[in-house]
C-alpha cells in the first residue's frame, strides 16, 4: 500500500478513537463498583493508580504495523529520489547534495513519524 493510505488510515483510526460519545467506542472503561468492594482492602493506597481509560490493543497493534510499513516505504522512496537528483551533479557537488538531503530526509521522517519507533509514534497519536 502507499504510505499516504497508511497515514490516512491511522488518522481516521485516531479520530475514531478520540470520539467518546459514540456507542461503538474503541476505548475501554472498566466498571468497578468501588475499590473496597472489588479489592477487599488488599490494595489500600494503590487504588488511585489504576488506569481509568485504556486504549484498544487491536488499534495499537494495527497502528504499529502500519507505521512500520509506511516509514520503511517513505524512507526508501525518499532515498531513491535523493540519489536520483544528487547523482546528476559532478562529484564535488554530489557530496554536498547527499549530505544535506540526508539531513533533511531525517528531519522530515522525524516530523512525519514522531516518537522514533512505531510504538512511540502510536503513543504520540494516542492509539497505544
Amino acid at each position: 500500500m502507499l504510505p499516504i493510505v497508511y497515514l490516512v488510515f491511522l488518522f481516521s483510526c485516531s479520530a475514531l478513537a478520540k470520539s467518546k460519545n459514540e456507542a461503538l467506542s474503541v476505548w475501554w472503561d472498566p466498571e468497578m463498583p468501588s475499590h473496597s468492594e472489588s479489592l477487599n482492602g488488599l490494595m489500600d493506597g494503590y487504588g488511585n493508580d489504576l488506569p481509568k481509560v485504556r486504549p484498544n490493543i487491536i488499534f495499537c497493534c494495527v497502528c504499529q504495523e502500519a507505521i512500520k510499513r509506511a516509514k520503511a516505504t517513505v524512507y526508501q522512496q525518499m532515498t531513491q529520489k535523493i540519489n536520483h537528483v544528487c547523482y546528476k551533479f559532478i562529484e564535488a557537488f554530489r557530496k554536498i547534495c547527499l549530505q544535506r538531503a540526508v539531513r533533511y530526509r531525517d528531519i522530515i521522517l522525524h516530523k512525519l513519524f514522531p516518537g522514533g519507533s512505531p510504538r512511540g509514534t502510536c503513543l504520540k497519536i494516542k492509539l497505544c
